[in-house]
């Protein structure tokens, strides 16, 4: 099944999006007034808030005893279940419609630019256990997943800094035109992130739909930035945005390092507006990862591990090149414990 991506400048009525839709959402956008009313709209919704602490067994627990208390109280049994919020918000949800009966229609609506972005889109769902991220879930697409133009707009300056080490991932990874187009922009904001927001989704759809359940490692490569950013979102409570960004620098500096990635293309990359202006410098990511404590557990205990102290690793070898090579655990920490800038 593919999901359907619906770009819009307003909200859908709740008898648009399902029969007998059930709308999960993040207690955070109750501030906007107009959100609010359309939230308000729905006769069946709960609330939760959003954030890595949602997706812990004890509020997967609680609220699926509330989704079954809608369905018994009102013996619909064709329910659908829409996710409203960020990435938490849409793995949480994401995970419990795969699960509820098992399986129920799924309809994401990303109210973060990261979200939108990134999370939404390929299916995959997750809850987390004994702090580690994403060790359990379920590859389940959304049927449909809406971009509503007012609702992004709507959220705080900040969510456009968090959004910005997936938006540095992709430009990266896809090179080309996506690069070409991006590269000498100084800034972004929501309405450059609006125009482009197609062509961020349209590169991870494209591989994506190659490896769907990543089963042939092309799907890998989105993860590129993401072995360090992890251990940094978990251990210092970053954003997930700001992590992937540190990781993203580390990334790059370990691709220069291992010869994987020329002087020349490092160079290139370093000296474009866009990096200039958004990728966190190396002297900040080195300095972060030196006070990470338990390293070497936490990579580990990430999904990107391919047998014992052994990681899949995500290098860049050109603008456009991703390449994954297998590190021991005890390479990855001592590039974190011995770089200089290079």
């Amino acid at each position: 099944m593919k999901s359907k991506l619906v770009f819009s400048d307003r909200f859908p009525s709740p008898n648009a999006l399902a029969e007998h839709p059930i709308l999960i959402f993040d207690s955070f956008l109750l501030k906007n007034k107009n959100t609010k009313k359309w939230i308000e709209s729905f006769p069946h919704r709960i609330e939760v808030k959003a954030g890595e602490s949602l997706k812990q067994f004890k509020q997967f627990e609680k609220h699926f005893i509330d989704v079954l208390r809608i369905v018994e109280q009102t013996k619909i049994k064709n329910i659908s279940l829409i996710g409203l919020g960020g990435g938490s918000v849409g793995d949480f949800v994401g995970f419990m419609a795969s699960v509820f009966k098992r399986g129920v229609p799924l309809i994401h609506i990303p109210s973060t630019w990261l979200a939108a972005i990134d999370s939404a889109h390929g299916g995959k769902t997750a809850l987390n256990v004994a702090g580690y991220k994403n060790q359990i879930g379920t590859f389940y697409k959304a049927e449909q997943i809406f971009l509503i133009k007012s609702l992004l707009e709507n959220q705080p300056e900040e969510r456009v800094y968090e959004a910005m080490g997936e938006v540095l991932k992709t430009v990266l990874l896809n090179g080309g035109a996506l690069w070409k187009k991006t590269r000498n922009q100084s800034s972004f904001s929501k309405t450059t992130l609006w125009k482009i927001l197609p062509d961020l989704i349209a590169y991870k759809y494209k591989i994506v739909n190659q490896d769907p359940y990543e089963t042939k490692g092309i799907r890998f490569f989105l993860n590129f930035g993401h072995t360090f950013g992890h251990v940094l979102e978990s251990i210092h409570q970053l954003p997930h945005g700001v992590a992937v960004n540190y990781g993203l620098r580390l990334a790059l500096d370990f691709s220069l390092q291992k010869k994987i990635l020329s002087q020349k293309e490092y160079d290139q990359i370093n000296n474009n507006e866009l990096i200039i202006k958004y990728l966190f410098s190396s002297v900040d990511a080195i300095n972060l990862i030196k006070k990470t404590p338990k390293l070497e557990k936490h990579l580990l205990q990430d999904k990107k591990s391919s047998e014992k102290n052994k990681i899949r690793f995500v290098f860049l070898r050109k603008i456009g090149k991703p390449v994954v090579k297998v590190m021991t655990t005890q390479e990855l920490i001592a590039f974190s414990k011995n770089s200089r800038l290079v």
